[in-house]
């Protein structure tokens, strides 16, 4: 804790997943997205993906699709292969103010494939087979 209260984006990202899991501390969602947010400020790529995330699906706050995509975007910039797979899930279903583009879903897919995440190879099967992709919301992550 005193980590994060000093600026720690680590640790604040860290203090956010157990506010969320009550891992150490009683459950409290809304005190998990602060926490994440802190992180996500300070340019924390899994803060921001779990920002990104807690809009997603209404973890905390006003469930609210654009938000998540802007907050997806900044850490599928820097190569967080969950928000990479999430921006390939927003631009296949159009979702958040991002048209619906399934070469650019693709794209995304590609990145987070390539960084190894299971579900993005597994989106990216079901359309090469022409099946509809299989997709899963964006669950919160601690850290690697």
């Amino acid at each position: 804790m005193k980590a994060a209260l000093k600026g720690n984006s680590d640790a604040q990202n860290s203090i956010g997943y157990r506010y969320h899991t009550g891992k150490g501390v009683s459950v409290n969602p809304e005190k998990a997205f602060e926490w994440y947010m802190k992180a996500a400020q300070q340019g924390h790529s899994m803060g921001q993906y779990n920002v990104g995330a807690c809009y997603e699906r209404g973890i905390g706050v006003q469930q609210d699709a654009v938000k998540a995509r802007e907050w997806f975007i900044k850490a599928a910039q820097q190569g967080e292969d969950a928000s990479q797979y999430m921006m390939g899930v927003y631009c296949y279903y159009g979702k958040g103010g991002e048209p619906m583009d399934l070469g650019k879903a693709m794209e995304w897919w590609q990145k987070s494939a390539e960084a190894g995440n299971t579900d993005a190879r597994d989106a990216m099967e079901s359309v090469l087979t022409g099946k509809p992709a299989k997709v899963k919301p964006g669950s919160l992550i601690e850290g690697k």
